[in-house]
């Protein structure tokens, strides 16, 4: 365990690990296919998420505090993560060097933008876990939002599922500057339209030390029961290249009349 954690990596540290040859690729990147969880989903998580760096990791406790844990091996890492009996575990997605006081990775650790995430989370009581109709609900809303993007110009994501909802992580490569923040929010803005009285677009990831879940981790948000159980988080489907978001496709789910016009008039977008 590292005592000055810090994590600041190249994007092409991520795309490269997904344009060797298929041989040489793990078992869970060799297609665009959904798979199933393996034993080791959750060092491979890391390997994707922060390829070549540390790693902050968070666990929710049962009595709702955050604590915080940091790792230069992967393996170390998921390692800790098995052992905990908490209500869920979480890992920092964005490079940072750690400079804040205090336990945890602050917006102004955060070195620079490598993943945006798209939460699709069933709307259901507090501190529980959702059914089986809630996370399809959620998958629906997700698929109608990837289907968006897509014809805004995003390339394919990592699709996870979140143990209750259903994930989409986007490579982008941005600053960690008050520009992306506004970019990011506002794009969640835009994809509030999903919106439905059974699932919501989480409007709070845009922040540049978001956490997303740990997958292959256990997700226990509520008491287990028959109809609302405990559920393992999962990585579901890879692309086959891993491509960032072109920033001009950015701003147009964003802004998108002010991205027409700019086509148009030849404007650059800042």
């Amino acid at each position: 365990m590292t005592t000055s954690p810090s994590r600041d990596v190249d994007l092409k540290s991520v795309t490269s690990l997904l344009m060797h040859p298929i041989a040489e690729l793990p078992e869970y990147l060799q297609s665009a296919v959904r798979v199933k969880s393996p034993p080791d989903t959750i060092a491979q998580t890391l390997d994707l998420l922060c390829p070549d760096a540390a790693v902050a990791l968070c666990a929710l406790n049962n009595d709702g505090r955050m604590a915080y844990r940091y790792f230069d091996s992967h393996t170390d890492g998921a390692a800790w993560a098995r052992q905990q009996n908490v209500k869920a575990v979480y890992v920092v997605m964005n490079p940072y060097k750690k400079t804040s006081a205090g336990e945890g990775i602050t917006a102004q650790d955060s070195t620079c933008r490598r993943w945006f995430l798209i939460d699709c989370d069933p709307v259901r009581e507090k501190r529980s876990n959702a059914t089986a109709w809630e996370r399809g609900l959620a998958r629906d809303i997700a698929a109608e939002i990837q289907a968006y993007l897509t014809s805004h110009g995003w390339p394919e994501p990592v699709e996870c599922d979140s143990g209750n909802g259903a994930h989409l992580l986007y490579a982008i490569d941005l600053p960690n500057d008050a520009g992306s923040t506004k970019l990011l929010n506002g794009i969640l803005k835009a994809l509030a339209q999903f919106n439905t009285t059974s699932v919501d677009v989480d409007q709070t990831t845009g922040d540049a030390s978001q956490l997303t879940k740990l997958y292959g981790t256990m997700v226990r948000k509520g008491p287990e029961t028959g109809e609302r159980p405990h559920r393992l988080s999962a990585i579901t489907r890879i692309p086959a290249v891993l491509d960032a978001v072109p920033r001009s496709a950015l701003h147009k789910v964003c802004a998108p009349k002010r991205a027409v016009e700019a086509e148009v008039t030849g404007q650059r977008l800042v």
